[in-house]
Protein backbone atom coordinates (compact mmCIF):
# COMPACT_ATOMS: atom_id res chain seq x y z
CA UNK A 1 0.00 0.00 0.00
CA UNK A 2 1.39 3.39 -1.03
CA UNK A 3 1.08 6.29 1.38
CA UNK A 4 1.27 9.90 0.31
CA UNK A 5 2.62 12.63 2.48
CA UNK A 6 0.55 15.79 2.67
CA UNK A 7 2.14 19.14 3.20
CA UNK A 8 0.89 21.28 6.08
CA UNK A 9 -1.14 24.34 5.04
CA UNK A 10 0.85 27.48 4.41
CA UNK A 11 -0.31 30.35 6.58
CA UNK A 12 -0.04 33.95 5.36
CA UNK A 13 2.77 35.95 6.85
CA UNK A 14 1.82 38.70 9.26
CA UNK A 15 2.74 42.18 8.08
CA UNK A 16 5.60 43.91 9.84
CA UNK A 17 5.20 47.19 11.68
CA UNK A 18 2.44 48.80 13.72
CA UNK A 19 -0.43 48.24 11.30
CA UNK A 20 -1.01 44.53 11.87
CA UNK A 21 -4.56 44.68 10.43
CA UNK A 22 -3.51 45.99 7.02
CA UNK A 23 -3.39 43.57 4.06
CA UNK A 24 -4.12 40.48 6.15
CA UNK A 25 -7.34 39.71 4.31
CA UNK A 26 -9.21 39.40 7.59
CA UNK A 27 -11.36 41.68 9.69
CA UNK A 28 -10.38 42.85 13.14
CA UNK A 29 -12.52 40.82 15.54
CA UNK A 30 -15.92 42.04 16.70
CA UNK A 31 -17.38 40.22 19.67
CA UNK A 32 -20.84 39.03 18.67
CA UNK A 33 -23.15 39.58 21.64
CA UNK A 34 -26.50 40.17 19.98
CA UNK A 35 -28.21 40.66 16.63
CA UNK A 36 -27.12 44.30 16.55
CA UNK A 37 -23.41 43.41 16.64
CA UNK A 38 -24.09 40.67 14.08
CA UNK A 39 -25.66 43.27 11.78
CA UNK A 40 -22.71 45.63 12.27
CA UNK A 41 -20.18 42.94 11.39
CA UNK A 42 -22.16 41.86 8.32
CA UNK A 43 -22.31 45.46 7.11
CA UNK A 44 -18.56 45.85 7.55
CA UNK A 45 -18.00 42.51 5.83
CA UNK A 46 -19.99 43.62 2.78
CA UNK A 47 -18.09 46.89 2.45
CA UNK A 48 -14.68 45.24 2.80
CA UNK A 49 -15.61 42.57 0.27
CA UNK A 50 -16.71 45.25 -2.20
CA UNK A 51 -13.41 47.07 -1.71
CA UNK A 52 -11.47 43.85 -2.27
CA UNK A 53 -9.94 44.00 1.19
CA UNK A 54 -10.96 40.46 2.16
CA UNK A 55 -11.12 37.18 0.30
CA UNK A 56 -14.45 35.97 -1.05
CA UNK A 57 -14.07 32.58 0.64
CA UNK A 58 -13.46 34.26 4.00
CA UNK A 59 -16.51 36.48 3.55
CA UNK A 60 -18.69 33.48 2.64
CA UNK A 61 -17.57 31.63 5.76
CA UNK A 62 -18.27 34.61 8.00
CA UNK A 63 -21.64 35.26 6.34
CA UNK A 64 -22.62 31.64 6.90
CA UNK A 65 -21.61 31.75 10.57
CA UNK A 66 -23.47 35.04 11.04
CA UNK A 67 -26.58 33.49 9.50
CA UNK A 68 -26.41 30.52 11.85
CA UNK A 69 -25.87 32.84 14.82
CA UNK A 70 -28.90 34.96 13.87
CA UNK A 71 -31.11 31.89 13.48
CA UNK A 72 -30.03 30.56 16.87
CA UNK A 73 -30.54 33.93 18.54
CA UNK A 74 -34.05 34.22 17.08
CA UNK A 75 -34.91 30.66 18.14
CA UNK A 76 -33.63 31.29 21.67
CA UNK A 77 -35.62 34.53 21.89
CA UNK A 78 -38.77 32.76 20.69
CA UNK A 79 -38.28 29.96 23.22
CA UNK A 80 -37.83 32.47 26.04
CA UNK A 81 -41.00 34.36 25.10
CA UNK A 82 -42.94 31.10 24.80
CA UNK A 83 -41.86 30.00 28.28
CA UNK A 84 -42.98 33.35 29.71
CA UNK A 85 -46.38 32.93 28.08
CA UNK A 86 -46.71 29.38 29.37
CA UNK A 87 -45.87 30.52 32.89
CA UNK A 88 -48.43 33.35 32.65
CA UNK A 89 -51.08 30.95 31.37
CA UNK A 90 -50.43 28.54 34.25
CA UNK A 91 -51.09 31.21 36.88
Amino acid sequence: MKTTKTKPPVLPEKPQGNDSKKDTGTLPPILIRDLRSCKRLLGRLIVQLQKGEIAESYSKTLAYLLTVYCELACAADFEERLKKLEIKEGE
